[in-house]
Order: structure tokens, then sequence, then C-alpha cells
């Protein structure tokens, strides 16, 4: 098998999909023989297809200048020949799982979480950055032991203009076995529909198969810490909103001190769900449901989960959207939150540059 292939392992099997119903796991614990040193295996298969993914730009290189999405469409289509090369297959069953186990049959031991875990070291190895790299996954109402597939999870790429798409593997060799059985399962990688499909057509697709709860695992960087010019009172720093997942909170603390009378520029990009429906918004919110405005936001005369700002925690909310320069009224920490009064049922992100200064 080839060496890209030979450094993957089912340890790298996280929260985006179920590796075997804990049945499973409890009859196997006795044969299987747990592989040591996971974590520097784990480091080597990202170096493996972090070189991988460099080498893709090596060979392409007008991919250095090119958009996330540009990018991570052709790291898509070379992982799949790779996959095709070597025959590999697609665990969807429960008897596949088992099978891995106890035959070391690689050929399906492709899950969706491998395909996640792979395609992300390989879009960072192309010079995608790690903010701009997430996963998506979607869960079943009920946990079936007998299927293997009650969740599901892929790979979420943010786009230079901060719209976000879908790259899953899985689901593109699954589907071409539904269709084929004896056809290449990772061929024609240029034209699958899940090669960049955008975030909310996914997300309706999976809703077709039976996923009812949608959740996204953040992206794999924090948010960059300030970076401070000539003193404390300027410097630009981008954040995360909400910086930790959804709660009951609308607004979280920057810490950022602001002088009364300085300069504040906030450029924002990402996609929200308010209520975690198939309504998306960017950060000028959304005026599409009426009560929305009227019931859960703070002002009914800006959008629905727009971005807002405040200089303290008891100070008047100002409207941010997709881009705001604004004079601070008084000082005090600056706030970033959402016109929203009950987040808590919301997805999504966004993503909020803010500079502040005398010249921001």
């Amino acid at each position: 098998m080839f060496p890209i292939l030979m450094m993957v392992t089912m340890l790298k099997q996280k929260t985006v999909c179920r590796l075997l119903p804990m049945v499973i796991v409890l009859a196997l614990f006795f044969i299987v023989i747990a592989e040591p040193a996971a974590s520097d295996q784990e480091s080597d298969d990202a170096k493996v297809l972090g070189q991988f993914g460099e080498q893709i730009v090596k060979n392409n290189p007008s991919l250095a200048s090119a958009s996330n999405l540009e990018k991570a469409k052709a790291g898509f289509v070379e992982y799949l020949k790779r996959l095709s090369a070597s025959n590999a297959g697609v665990s969807n069953d429960v008897w596949g799982r088992i099978s891995d186990k106890l035959f070391a049959d690689e050929r399906t031991a492709f899950t969706c979480s491998v395909h996640t875990f792979n395609l992300q070291d390989i879009f960072a190895g192309m010079g995608i950055d790690s903010q701009s790299i997430g996963q998506i996954g979607g869960e079943m109402d009920t946990y079936n032991p007998l299927n293997v597939n009650s969740d599901h999870g892929a790979v979420l790429i943010r786009d230079n203009d901060g719209k976000e798409y879908v790259f899953d593997a899985w689901a593109h060799a699954t589907m071409r076995d539904t269709l084929s059985p004896l056809d290449d399962l990772y061929g024609e990688g240029e034209t699958s529909p899940f090669n960049g499909m955008p975030k909310n057509e996914w997300t309706n697709l999976m809703k077709e198969e039976g996923y009812t709860t949608f959740f996204e695992d953040g992206f794999l960087a924090d948010p960059i810490p300030a970076s401070v010019d000539d003193s404390e009172s300027n410097g630009c720093t981008e954040f995360k909103v909400p910086p930790a997942g959804w709660g009951g909170e609308s607004w979280f603390n920057t810490g950022i001190s602001i002088l009364s009378g300085q300069n504040i520029s906030i450029v924002a990009y990402g996609t929200v769900q308010p209520n975690s429906g198939s309504i998306s918004c960017g950060p000028d919110g959304t005026n599409e449901v009426d009560y929305w405005l009227t019931d859960y936001s703070y002002r009914s005369d800006w959008g629905h989960d727009s971005l807002i700002a405040r200089i303290g925690a008891e100070g008047l909310p100002i409207f941010i959207g997709n881009n705001t320069t604004f004079t601070a009224p008084e000082g005090g920490e600056l706030w970033l939150g959402v016109n929203d009064k009950d987040p808590g049922n919301n997805a999504g992100l966004y993503v909020a540059k803010v500079c502040w200064g005398d010249d921001p």
C-alpha cells in the first residue's frame, strides 16, 4: 500500500463518528492488542499527509496563490486518486468495522473520521490556514448499535470570502458503492458533488439521510493573539464569535481595553444558522422571521443574529455587521456579541478582525 495510506490508522478517529458500537468494542477488547505510541503515530501520519499536500502544490504552482476553495478541491481530487490507486474500500457497516480489527483488512478501514483527519492534514500542507479548516457533523435522533453510521462527519473549509464548503470522501465513496458496488469507489473526484459542496446543501442532504442534529467541531486554531504595535492602545486581532460554542450568553469580553474617542475597525465574515435551522445569515443578520426580530433581538431594526459590539459590560449595543468603523463613545473593554437574546440553539460562527487605535 502506498506510503500516505500506510501511515493512516484508526487511532485518529475522535468525535466525528463512532469507531464501533460499545458492544463490539467490548467483544473485541480481549482479542485486539492496543497499538503503542498512539500520539507518535498520529504525529507521523500528519507529517506524511502534510508533505503530500505540499507536493500537490509543488506539482501545480498556480495553487500557491489560489483561494482556499480551489486548493481544497485540488487536494480532494489527488487524495481520491491515491485511494483509487490502492483499490481502497469504504467502512460503512458493522461487519466492515469488525473485519478491520480482526483481519487488519485496510481496504475497508476508511471511516468518515479517517477521511476527515486525512484531508485536514493534506489541506494544511497545501497552505490553507488553520482557522479555515474545521469539521462538520450530523447525528441521528437515536443511536442504533447496529448502525455504525448513526453519526457522520466531514471536513469544513472556509473560503477567503467567508463562505463555507464541505469535503466528504466517505459520502462520495458510499454513494458510488450504492450505485454500483463494482465501480472504483473513489473515482471521478473532479465531478463529485462532495468536492466542495456548499454547507447548507450538505446539511440538507444529510437530513434526507436521517441526520437531525448538526454540529461544527470548531476550526483547528484558536483566535489569533492580539498583535500589539507601538503600545497596548493599538493593535489588531481576530476572534471567533462565539469563541467556544453557542451557549446561553449573547456577549463575550474580548479583553481589549479601549480609550474614549479611540477608533475601532471591525471586518467580519462567516455564517450562522439561527435556531439551527435552514435559514443562514452572515454578520449583517437576517430579517426573514419577524418574531425573531421582535421577540429575540436586542434591536428589531437590525438583522437577527447580526454581529454587534459594546464598550463595557453595560454599554449600549453598536451595530457591526460585515464591516464597520466607529469611535468609542467611552472607555472600557470591548465586547462582541450577536443580536440574539437566546443564542443557545444557534449553529455556525463568525470571525471578526478587530483593529483599534488612532489609525485603525
